[in-house]
C-alpha cells in the first residue's frame, strides 16, 4: 500500500511485475507520503536486489517506509497523519 499525496491510498498488486520499481518511481516523482511494503526478509527472493533498491530510494527521498506491521501501525496512528506535514527534505540530496 502506498499513499498518494492529497488523494486516496494507492494499492499496488503483488501479481504485477516490477511492483518495487513502480513504487520507487512514485517515490522519486514525489507522489507518496509514506509506503507500507510487507515482504519476508528470511525467504530468498529472486528480486532481492530490487527490494533493497526500493528501501534505498525511500531513505534517499526521506519517505517513511514500513516493512512490518508494528512500523505500519506507528505510521498510521501518528498524530502527523491528521494534519499537513512538510518533511525536512523532499527531494534526493
Amino acid at each position: 500500500m502506498a499513499y498518494e499525496r492529497q488523494s486516496s491510498p494507492l494499492f499496488f498488486r503483488v501479481m504485477r511485475c516490477a511492483i518495487d520499481q513502480q513504487v520507487g518511481a512514485a517515490i522519486a516523482e514525489g507522489r507518496l507520503d509514506f509506503v507500507i511494503f510487507f515482504w519476508d526478509p528470511l525467504a530468498p527472493h529472486p528480486h532481492d536486489v530490487d527490494v533493497k533498491a526500493l528501501l534505498r530510494i525511500a531513505v534517499v527521498y526521506n519517505v517513511p517506509i514500513a516493512c512490518n506491521r508494528s512500523t505500519a501501525d506507528f505510521i498510521l496512528s501518528s498524530p502527523l497523519m491528521e494534519r499537513a506535514y512538510s518533511p525536512i527534505a523532499t527531494t534526493a540530496a
